[in-house]
This record gives C-alpha cells, sequence and structure tokens, in this order.
C-alpha cells in the first residue's frame, strides 16, 4: 500500500490498524515500513504495508523493512516445506515532487547525509538508489534461498517485452549501494534476479492498462523468482476504486499454494 497517507508505525496508529484488520480476519501479522524522518504529526506521506491474514499466519518465519534504514520497503518470509522460503516484498519508490515534507524529499534527506557520513562525493539520487539497494538485498536472500514476491509502486515504466543486461551487486547494509555502471532501472533488477512479471505471461494485452487514475503507463507490478511462475493461477488488475478509495488500480495474483511452498 504505498503513500500511506498515515504514518502507521507511531504507537497511537499501529493499534488502530490491528483493529481495522481484526474486522475482518482473526489472525495477522503486519509489517510497516517508513522514513525515520522526524514528523511534528501523525501524517507522513510514503510508507509500505505488508499484511497476512488468517491461516498463513502460521506460515510467517520472519518478517522486517528496510535493511539500510529508509523506509522503502517492507516484507515477510513465509516458509514451506523443508527449506522452502518466500519472502513477499512491498516497496515504494519515490518520484521527485514539490514540498519539503514529500516521501521524496524525506529520502533526499537521509541519503544526504549518509553519503556524508560515508565520505560519498555522488550527490545522491532516491529513485536511483531505491533500485541499487533494492536488488543488491535481494540477491543477497536468493543466495540465502529465499524466492521473492516482489510487488511495487516503482514510479517506472517497466517493458517486460524487451531484454536488458545484468548487472549483480554486492550487499552491504551499512552502506548504500554504490555502482557507477549501473543503469539504476527496474529492468535491470528484474534481469540480474531473474524475476518474471506473471501479468505478461498470462495476458497478452498490450499495453496494460495505466496504474495511476490520471497516468497513461502501467508504474504498479508484481514480480516473482522465475521458479514461482507455474504456482501462478491468476494474476489481473482491477478498476480503480473497486477494492479501495485509492488513485492507483489494484493488481493481483493468485497462488497454487501447494506449489508455492512444496506443501499441501
Amino acid at each position: 500500500l504505498p503513500e500511506t497517507k498515515t504514518n502507521w508505525d507511531q504507537p497511537s496508529q499501529l493499534p488502530s490498524l490491528r483493529s481495522l484488520f481484526h474486522k475482518i480476519w482473526r489472525k495477522t501479522s503486519l509489517q510497516t515500513s517508513h522514513t525515520p524522518d522526524p514528523f511534528l504529526s501523525d501524517y507522513q506521506p510514503g510508507g509500505t504495508l505488508t499484511a497476512v491474514c488468517d491461516n498463513w499466519v502460521s506460515r510467517v518465519l520472519t518478517k522486517g523493512e528496510d535493511p539500510f534504514g529508509l523506509g522503502r520497503w517492507s516484507y515477510v518470509t513465509l516458509r514451506g516445506k523443508g527449506s522452502t522460503k518466500v519472502t513477499v516484498i512491498t516497496a515504494y519508490n519515490a518520484t521527485p515532487s514539490p514540498g519539503d515534507s514529500t516521501y521524496y524529499h524525506q529520502q533526499l534527506r537521509l541519503l544526504t547525509r549518509m553519503h556524508r557520513q560515508q565520505q560519498i562525493l555522488e550527490a545522491p539520487d532516491p529513485r536511483r538508489q531505491f533500485v541499487l539497494d533494492l536488488q543488491a538485498w535481494v540477491e543477497f536472500l536468493q543466495i540465502e534461498g529465499h524466492q521473492i514476491i516482489l510487488a511495487m509502486d516503482a514510479n517506472e515504466v517497466y517493458d517486460p517485452d524487451s531484454t536488458t543486461t545484468a548487472y549483480p551487486l554486492p550487499y552491504d547494509s551499512s552502506k548504500v549501494t554504490m555502482a557507477p555502471s549501473h543503469s539504476g532501472k527496474l529492468a535491470t533488477l528484474v534481469t540480474t534476479c531473474g524475476l518474471c512479471l506473471p501479468l505478461a505471461h498470462q495476458h497478452s494485452t498490450r499495453p496494460f492498462p495505466a496504474s495511476h487514475i490520471r497516468g497513461r503507463s502501467q508504474i504498479d507490478y508484481i514480480f516473482v523468482s522465475q521458479a514461482l511462475l507455474p504456482a501462478v493461477q491468476r494474476s489481473g488488475v482491477l478498476s480503480h476504486h473497486s477494492l479501495i478509495r485509492g488513485d492507483h488500480r489494484p493488481y493481483f495474483l493468485d497462488f497454487d499454494a501447494s506449489l508455492l511452498f512444496a506443501d499441501p
């Protein structure tokens, strides 16, 4: 749920969020993220929420948020049979916008501080840094044996029918990821991490509907590891305001759980 209009990580707000979920689901496991930028009110642009509900809660192995400390994504890792681990990531990349309190400028302030502390001379670019850090972390998870479901508001157009050169990155959560020759594009992340877009595999329609109510292109995606593609039964895009009153369309994937978790 990108561009959350309330900072759910505030102690006064998270119980309210849990109570909303408990009106529908008996059991929930919630993980939020937000930029650790001081705000005087509960209102803070940006942030994500990843939620697991009902019987699936029993599969939760671990959960957390952006290990670089910038609040750009949240995640939940679900256990399957044997060593099977499926990590569901909800990510939000900023887009330049006016105003000091915008999500983009929150990210810019924190990255400027981190660059100064780490003696990095290059000017910070929140959008490019998001791609580099997320890719490096996902690659690390994959080395650890995780399969990936990545749901994101990328604020970037991605062509699933094009080809891109892979560019592997090292992971170190103690410092921002630097790679001058990396394109900084979502397509490089997707190719390097071996992800695919089930929507493009299951639907021949091109172009896909615009994500934003005032936009012209798809900028929201749900990617999965190639190994998980056979488990995807259905994928789709819903109309605006069909689930929530937001300015983005809802996207969905339905999985065959016995294939997803290698466990009936």
